[in-house]
């Protein structure tokens, strides 16, 4: 079941989805343009005896792609990310391919859904992948958890991968403890931009048959961590098909009970200040542009209206009054801002001759006009041509 409130709690739509069976939502990513990415894990749908699912829905609840993978066996997502110059990242565990027994794999699929590439990384234990981080474009950390050294002693590990598939690093927290990720806890880890480190927690099993919690800092991205190791990795063609959910509205919910003990918090990694775009009114052919943080990805729309949709200062070529939603990102947050570019007439401002009933420049020949400024006056007066 998926449900959808609004900032005061209020419900606005329920929505149960998959088959008579076994079909588990295991996460949810909201996309910049209100649409929904459901990772589902489905037991009689797609091509084995239990596949992932990606589930794509819009700002109402409306299934609008449904897509699976993996291979006869399981193969079950535990993670995912959104990056918006690429597409999107998927870490989890499969039994379908690897080494043997459960290996942890990460794919790449487009922004379409086309699966790129598809990589596991394990021995012939319990070899599962919890979480996927994004550092850059290029430099993707991937949490497992490894039975490299036997079943009874489990390692926390941590991969990099780039944008290929192509491995950075891989590394070990020590096998000296059973260091575990529990494959069920996605986000134990957490790369934050704006430190430069990496976070990371989880259990592990103390000799003395109890467990305890571990917390681990890392200044910067994993590979300055010391710790190298060898995990068998390989490329693999899994099968990728369509499927087709039923879905159920449950309109109002009964047995509703508000929880108040529920902590709120900004989990966002790498937060950032959002620019100050406002209605904006300027006379027709007069130039606009914008200066915004360069370290920000940007997404104009609409994209004609501009001389680039994915830069920081772009210029407003529409010529006419529109519509403006500029998508913002720094690859972890996302925010949007809708405002208007009126293209119009300006009022001449200050005290001016009544026969003067514009102020843009651009509404009368270049060469018949000449701009007048004093203390007092700020007016554009029509001369004659000679």
């Amino acid at each position: 079941m998926i449900t959808k409130l609004n900032a005061s709690g209020t419900i606005i739509w329920s929505k149960v989805i998959g088959v008579a069976s076994n079909d588990h939502i295991w996460g949810l990513i909201p996309l910049p343009n209100g649409e929904i990415l459901l990772n589902m894990n489905s037991q009689p749908l797609g091509p084995g005896l239990r596949s992932s699912i990606l589930v794509k829905m819009d700002a109402g609840g409306n299934i609008l792609s449904q897509t699976s993978f993996g291979g006869a066996g399981t193969d079950a997502i535990s993670d995912m990310i959104y990056v918006p110059n690429l597409g999107y990242l998927i870490a989890g565990g499969t039994n379908s391919y690897g080494q043997g027994g459960y290996d942890a794999f990460v794919a790449k699929f487009d922004l379409n859904f086309n699966l790129d590439w598809f990589k596991t990384y394990g021995g012939n234990n319990l070899d599962y992948g919890s979480t996927i981080e994004y550092v850059n474009d290029n430099h993707f950390i991937v949490y497992m958890n490894s039975d490299l050294s036997g079943s009874s002693r489990k390692q926390a590990s941590l991969i990099g991968v780039d944008s290929i598939g192509t491995t950075i690093y891989t590394k070990h927290l020590g096998d000296n403890f059973g260091i575990t990720t529990n494959p069920s806890s996605s986000k134990a880890l957490i790369y934050s931009q704006n430190q430069n480190k990496t976070f990371l927690t989880n259990s592990y099993y103390k000799s003395n048959n109890t467990y305890d919690m571990f917390f681990l800092a890392i200044d910067g991205p994993p590979n300055n961590y010391c710790n190298d190791s060898i995990i068998s990795e390989s490329f693999h063609t899994p099968t990728v098909t369509p499927v087709t959910f039923s879905i159920d509205s449950l309109g109002s919910v009964s047995n509703m009970s508000m929880i108040t003990n529920l902590i709120v918090d900004d989990v966002c990694p790498c937060p950032f200040t959002s620019p100050f775009l406002v209605d904006t009114t300027i006379c027709p052919g007069t130039p606009l542009q914008y200066n915004l943080d360069a370290s920000l990805n940007y997404q104009w729309l609409p994209a004609s209206a501009f001389s680039c949709s994915t830069c920081p200062d772009p210029l407003f070529i529409a010529g006419v009054t529109t519509q403006v939603t500029v998508i913002i990102d720094n690859n972890s947050c996302y925010d949007t801002l809708n405002f208007t570019i009126t293209t119009d007439i300006i009022n001449p401002t200050g005290t001016a001759p009544a026969d003067i009933t514009v102020q843009c420049i651009s509404d009368v020949p270049a060469a018949d006009i000449t701009l007048i400024t004093n203390w007092e006056l700020q007016l554009i007066q029509l001369l004659p041509k000679e």
